[in-house]
């Protein structure tokens, strides 16, 4: 009777099966079925990289900008590009690639680091896939309505600077930081550049220690600019600062790029021109990212607004490029130009536009088409505006009466709908600070202040009050977050409150929120929902900027000289240690070296105090699965070239001089043995990484051929898609002096571990959706 019934049921839901199919084919007929199999809503996934995502049924269409199935002719328009839009592209050409092959794309391709590797993407597309907030402006803010928002009032900070100075420009060295404030170590000092009494151009610069508890220290004098400017914009680059544009004495705009590095105490040592931006224009939007200058709009030497953009590289020597176009505004346009991750956004100072313009940083260095995000609030008339990781600020604001207020103005950034970016993308709502439940009160209404983040606070000093009186005075206001799955700062996928990495970046604890236990990069929906890895050991890495090298010698038969053009990457400045390497092993996600042992060293691998040297005898497939787990890829041979060399040919990591044991440990030095990863400083390359010749010869991602240059790609190579060998480079503690170059090619069996190859990771500058 039980198996009648059973039957029976079963035939009633194959029926039931059969009925929604039919239905399925008839789908405009069929609303109410429909509705009841939820396609309302359905996801359709027009992303690129989801091609296997089932399209939405005759008459529905995908909306675009939801990603959901919506009943056909029920799309609102949307903003057009004003530049063309990109699709992206898969490392074969391709259009797309699957969720899983996102995930572990190793595992869909004959060559396994091809599939990590960024192709710069088609720029073809029709819309624009930023999103504009509903309200332009929430005024005074709720307490659940941004991601960040001001939690205290302004203050006057303890020290107040020397001389009243106006049109000064500042930046910080300690912008990322931990919210546990007892757990600093690392010093912030702010520094104030150019401006004067009067506004008018000054040369002279002062620096301030910032204090745990965001108070400004005493103010000393500063090595002066060798050329005078106001209204300047100041960056920081590495261990250094940039200091860019404004207008000089003579009121014309200042060509001169001057750079200072950062002394150990937190001094700078003295400026020097690198170099003249002849077209860099007044009023335009500058911004430094990902080893590029970029400039957008601005008045001409006529006085008349442009659309043009441009950008310039800073070179690792601390020279600039060549300025090269790149996408221009919509319109003839002046304003500012703020950065968050790989966006940027520039902000009109024209008062009948109230726009608010974004675009994407793509892999090449170039920029996606400008479209529109979330406009200025109407009240805003004249302002100033400066940036945070995850939101931009607008100060120093005047109203339509001309009046000086002293409210801010602040957008968080929010992830663009539908997409897996978790660096942020449109504009929410523009929110004000003031609010007397969070007890935030108005600054000082001061126009032409330099403002800065540091720490966990914004400070602005200086600039003028409404009575046009010059200030020597400075103020902050801490800055707090919610704790929500919005407000991912350090986008690692752990909210809380100890969102930012620690000042001192402990190889045992990549990330102050981030569980030693968590299974990465190949947990569900670890990709998806905020990229590859831990971004805290990410800010480890060094950059090697997008753009053109020269690869090769043309002295031997396998390394032909030519141009190579290679998207941005991070590489890591140091060889895997045995520590690092262990980390992964306990974790169950590497195995032991298959020998122990380092020459006359028996107990090389398990002996403490040789923890910090590379790791040694491990196959090419152990070196893959550690960089695997931390996040990263093998580098490909190009990658690894341009790391060790640059852009100037040099024949060795530190430049064209005979290598020596201060430079390199090889075979004359007396050690006879590996050292540790981060010794010799004078071993580093243009980008600050550690060894590239000598101690190690290193493992990359690429088969070895002998014809690879000449028959291989020229665009983000990444060699033969099979092999016998693979490649290796740089050498080792065992190598003449001769085997020591940048380019010189080696190959080994990928099976087997040596004795003298060790390896180090790289990842691309950022996955994007």
């Amino acid at each position: 009777m039980n198996h009648k019934d059973d039957l029976r049921r079963f035939q009633k839901h194959l029926f039931f099966c059969f009925f929604c199919f039919a239905a399925l084919l008839v789908s405009h007929q069929s609303g109410c079925i429909l509705e009841q199999l939820e396609l309302t809503g359905r996801p359709c996934f027009r992303d690129p990289r989801f091609p296997n995502q089932a399209p939405c049924l005759e008459g529905w269409e995908c909306n675009t900008a939801t990603q959901k199935c919506v009943k056909a002719g029920t799309i609102e328009p949307v903003v057009e590009l004003v530049n063309e839009p990109i699709t992206e592209k898969t490392p074969d050409g391709g259009e797309s690639t699957t969720p899983e092959e996102a995930s572990n794309p190793e595992e869909q391709v004959s060559n396994p680091e091809e599939a990590i590797v960024e192709k710069t993407p088609d720029k073809t597309g029709p819309q624009c896939p930023y999103t504009k907030a509903a309200e332009r402006l929430a005024c005074p803010v709720s307490a659940q309505a941004d991601c960040e928002r001001f939690a205290e009032t302004f203050v006057a900070s303890t020290e107040e600077l020397p001389k009243a100075l106006v049109g000064a420009a500042a930046v910080s060295n300690g912008f990322r930081r931990r919210v546990d404030q007892d757990s600093f170590t690392k010093k912030v000092f702010v520094y104030v550049v150019g401006g004067s009494a009067d506004g008018s151009a000054g040369d002279e610069t002062f620096i301030s220690e910032v204090s745990t508890q965001n108070k400004l220290g005493a103010w000393t004098a500063g090595p002066k600019l060798n050329t005078a400017r106001t209204q300047a914009s100041v960056f920081l680059d590495g261990n250094a600062i940039l200091v860019v544009g404004g207008k000089g004495s003579d009121g014309k705009p200042v060509a001169a790029v001057e750079r200072a590095e950062i002394k150990s105490d937190g001094s700078l040592d003295t400026f020097r021109s690198i170099g003249n931006w002849s077209s860099i224009r007044l009023e335009a939007g500058l911004v430094y990212q990902y080893g590029y200058l970029y400039m957008a709009g601005g008045v001409d030497g006529a006085g008349t607004a442009v659309a043009e953009g441009e950008r310039v590289l800073v070179k690792p020597d601390g020279t600039l490029g060549t300025p090269e176009p790149t996408a221009s505004l919509p319109a003839a346009d002046k304003g500012y130009l703020l950065t968050t991750h790989h966006f940027l956004y520039f902000l009109s100072t024209d008062t009948k536009s109230r726009k608010v313009l974004i675009s994407r940083i793509l892999p090449d260095g170039t920029l996606e088409g400008w479209c529109e995000t979330t406009g200025l609030p109407d009240a805003i008339v004249s302002f100033q505006a400066v940036a945070d990781a995850r939101r931009l600020f607008v100060y120093g604001v005047k109203d339509g009466s001309d009046k000086l207020d002293g409210q801010l103005y602040f957008a968080p950034v929010k992830d663009k709908q539908g997409s897996t970016d978790p660096y942020g993308g449109s504009l929410d709502s523009w929110f004000c600070s003031r609010n007397a439940q969070l007890q935030v009160t108005q600054a000082t209404p001061r126009e032409l202040a330099a403002a800065v983040i540091a720490r966990d606070a914004m400070f602005l000093i200086g600039g003028k009050d409404k009575d046009g009186t010059a200030l020597k005075t400075a103020e902050s206001a801490a800055l707090q977050f919610r704790v929500d799955s919005q407000c991912d700062l350090d986008r690692d996928g752990r909210p809380n409150t100890f969102d930012f990495c620690p000042d001192v970046f402990e190889p045992s604890n990549k990330n102050s929120d981030q569980p030693a236990t968590v299974n990465r990069p190949t947990a569900p929906g670890w990709i998806e929902s905020f990229g590859l890895g831990d971004a805290c050991e990410f800010d480890q890495m060094v950059l090697v900027p997008a753009g053109d090298f020269k690869r090769g010698s043309g002295k031997n038969p396998d390394e032909p000289l030519g141009d190579v053009t290679l998207n941005g990457f991070y590489i890591d400045p140091y060889e895997v240690s045995i520590k690092d390497y262990k980390e992964c092993v306990t974790q169950g996600k590497c195995t032991d070296p298959s020998d122990k042992s380092s020459g006359t060293i028996s107990d090389y691998y398990d002996n403490a105090q040789y923890a910090d040297r590379p790791v040694i005898h491990v196959t090419w497939d152990q070196a893959k699965a550690y960089c695997t787990f931390r996040g990263k890829r093998l580098p490909t041979e190009a990658e690894w070239e341009k790391a060790a060399r640059s852009q100037d040919q040099r024949s060795y990591p530190w430049g064209s001089d005979s290598p020596d044991c201060q430079k390199s440990n090889y075979k004359d030095c007396p050690d006879k043995n590996t050292i540790d990863v981060s010794s010799l400083p004078g071993s580093a390359s243009p980008y600050k990484a550690f060894h590239m010749a000598g101690n190690v010869r290193e493992w990359v991602a690429d088969f070895y051929d002998a014809d690879a240059y000449k028959n291989g790609s020229t665009q983000n190579p990444t060699g033969p898609s099979s092999g016998q060998k693979r490649v290796v480079r740089g050498g080792s503690y065992l190598s003449t002096d001769a085997e020591l170059s940048s380019t010189k090619r080696d190959s080994a069996d990928p099976g087997t571990g040596v004795q003298d190859i060790g390896f180090r990771c790289a990842r691309s500058l950022f996955y994007t959706p």
